[in-house]
């Protein structure tokens, strides 16, 4: 299985989502797409939550 992208579907992560498709597809994969996903405000943020790694959501 390969997931794509998160991020908003038709942004600049397109052509990553297309060539992660492209290449799981081609060796025997199953590619989700989690746009869907992200374009739920439930799923993310808050939006600059300092975390120990890094701000979240930026």
């Amino acid at each position: 299985m390969c997931i794509g992208t998160w991020g908003s579907a038709g942004g600049h992560t397109d052509a990553y989502d297309n060539a992660i498709q492209a290449s799981c597809e081609a060796h025997g994969g199953k590619y989700v797409d989690v746009c869907a996903e992200f374009s739920m405000a439930s799923n993310r943020g808050p939006a600059a939550l300092n975390t120990t790694v890094d701000d979240s959501d930026r």
